[in-house]
């Protein structure tokens, strides 16, 4: 009788063995290299049927976050389950109060084998500072704004300032050229001719006229009245 060798293929393995269907112990025959070698039969006298049944090898990666020094346990383990020859990736991820440690950091990625995988990533906790620390820090976005605004006041005064100063001055020049148009228009009145060594004067309007006959009218009715006084008192005499 030949020797029975049963082979799994690679990234298999033997699951189960059964012959005349029952089943048999792989631990009584199983090989360290994953091969069976059943005992050779003797006195056969019907026949073996034998069936061996096959599975793919499990792989699995364990991802753990720990705290660093003390290994403290930080979050729940992640599992990345697979079969040998499968590849992996693991993925840190993010705890609040803690920091991960650049300087330990493990082979994220892989191939799965038998055995499992253990990768372990590191964080250090955040040093925090005191709560006077954290109001000042508050504080300051809030001064920043405050001296934002009180220079924005100050340049919206200075320019409301400086439009009044402009308007006062543009007032002014009005003012003034008012002024040299009315001198202006005097000085056209007389005109002063040096070459003659005379003074030209313009002729009176049609109002001046007029005032000057009132005036004679005036001179020669008193001179009239007064005639008539004088005649009176020397005939009474």
């Amino acid at each position: 009788t030949k020797l029975i060798k049963i082979v799994p293929d690679e990234g298999y393995e033997i699951s189960k063995v059964t012959i005349n269907g029952e089943e048999i112990k792989l631990i009584d025959f199983l090989k360290t290299d994953g091969t069976i070698e059943l005992e050779t039969f003797k006195n056969v006298q019907e026949n073996k049927h034998i069936v061996a049944e096959f599975r793919r090898i499990p792989g699995k990666v364990i991802v753990k976050y720990l705290e660093d020094e003390t290994e403290e346990k930080l979050a729940e383990d992640e599992v990345i389950e697979g079969y040998l020859g499968d590849e992996y990736t693991a993925i840190s991820k993010a705890i609040e109060g803690y920091k991960l440690v650049e300087t330990k950091l493990p082979k994220t990625a892989g191939t799965m084998t038998k055995d499992d995988i253990i990768v372990k990533y590191y964080y250090k906790k955040i040093s925090t500072g005191t709560k006077e620390d954290s109001k000042q820090e508050e504080s300051k976005p809030e001064e920043g704004s405050k001296q934002a605004e009180g220079s924005k006041q100050q340049e919206g005064s200075k320019q409301q300032e400086g439009s009044k100063q402009e308007e006062n001055r543009q007032e002014d020049n009005k003012q003034q050229n008012i002024g040299n148009n009315a001198s202006s228009n005097n000085n056209n009145n007389y005109r002063h001719n040096d070459n003659n060594n005379s003074v030209q004067v313009k002729s009176p309007k049609t109002g001046d006229y007029i005032s000057i006959y009132v005036i004679l009218a005036i001179a020669v009715l008193i001179n009239g009245v007064l005639s008539t006084v004088i005649v009176c008192i020397k005939k009474k005499k």
